[in-house]
């Protein structure tokens, strides 16, 4: 396969995690005189790309999100490695005209795409894989409706990953297989045919609510 597309910051958020070496990431950040009340996130996504922990990209895509130093941060990666960068914004306003602007948006990310890869955009697999993003997305909001129980169907640590889960394997089979089964587990704890420990406190994370 010739083409990865890999969601920088968070996959070095993740290997930082697993790793236990997210001081050292920002360190590393910190060299490049990132000021310290940048996001962590995007300070680790900065870290582990000069620390060589994922292969140097051949384009970068960023989002013009409500996230201090995200597009900075972006910026720098992309400059170092020498390659293309397309900036998506995301309006606010207007809900049509927002909608319009993103629809233009998006599409020119389609040709930046085809034009850094050499690849056309093959439209039926976008719509295969769309099904499957679908039927799990719509498994996930049933059951963040089940997680408004007390105590919690699902421990918070599942519930934190799953929720972060499209965004490592998006549009991915093996999604939609998790998500039958955190579905079928919070089910099994409601009905009583699974014991949870005792909930001590809840975390909840509003970046994706």
């Amino acid at each position: 396969m010739d083409i990865v597309a890999c969601h920088g910051v968070l996959t070095l958020t993740f290997m930082a995690s697993l790793l236990k070496n997210q001081v050292d990431f920002l360190g590393e950040a910190r060299s490049y005189d990132v000021p310290w009340e940048c996001c962590s996130a995007q300070q680790i996504g900065l870290g582990g790309f000069l620390r060589q922990a994922l292969p140097r990209p051949q384009a970068v895509i960023a989002l013009s999100i409500a996230d201090d130093g995200a597009y900075q941060v972006v910026s720098l990666i992309q400059d170092m490695a020498q390659c293309p960068l397309k900036l998506i914004e995301m309006p606010t306003g207007d809900y049509r005209t927002a909608k319009r602007y993103y629809v233009q948006e998006l599409q020119e990310m389609i040709v930046f795409l085809e034009e850094v890869t050499g690849h056309k955009m093959d439209w039926d697999k976008l719509a295969s894989l769309l099904e499957y993003d679908w039927k799990y997305m719509d498994l996930w909001w049933k059951v963040l409706e089940l997680q408004k129980r007390t105590p919690l169907p699902l421990s918070n640590r599942t519930s934190m990953f799953m929720g972060q889960l499209e965004w490592v394997v998006p549009c991915h089979p093996f999604n939609l297989k998790m998500y039958e089964a955190a579905y079928q587990q919070a089910l099994d704890a409601i009905q009583g045919r699974v014991i949870n420990p005792p909930e001590r406190f809840r975390l909840m994370n509003l970046w994706f609510f």
